[in-house]
């Protein structure tokens, strides 16, 4: 699934995470209290500013952390039914030339 990051807040950001991930998930939320891994990364059109020579990796603000936030928040009831059910987590943040947004990976453990 990818979503674009097109607001100044991640409040609307996070609505169209939920959005998408209802079209996209085919099934209830996975069973009460089953471990969940989510994989996410995030892409982010590099600036002019930061060649990829001077800046390789995306050491601007947004936190990597607050991303993850607002993603695991918008999953919960849809994907999960809580998010405390995410015991493996992995994030990255990159530049990329095109086609900015986030890609989520979900894998239920036992």
């Amino acid at each position: 699934m990818t979503v674009h990051d097109n607001a100044a807040s991640l409040g609307p950001w996070r609505d169209a995470i939920s959005a998408n991930a209802r079209s996209a998930w085919n099934a209830a939320p996975l069973a009460r209290n089953r471990a969940v891994a989510i994989g996410m990364q995030f892409f982010f059109l590099r600036p002019k500013s930061a060649s990829a020579r001077k800046r390789p990796y995306m050491t601007v603000k947004r936190d990597v952390d607050k991303l993850a936030r607002a993603v695991l928040d918008a999953l919960t009831g849809i994907v999960y039914e809580d998010d405390a059910q995410v015991v493996v987590l992995t994030a990255a943040k990159d530049y990329v030339e095109q086609n900015r947004g986030v890609k989520i990976h979900v894998d239920a453990i036992r």
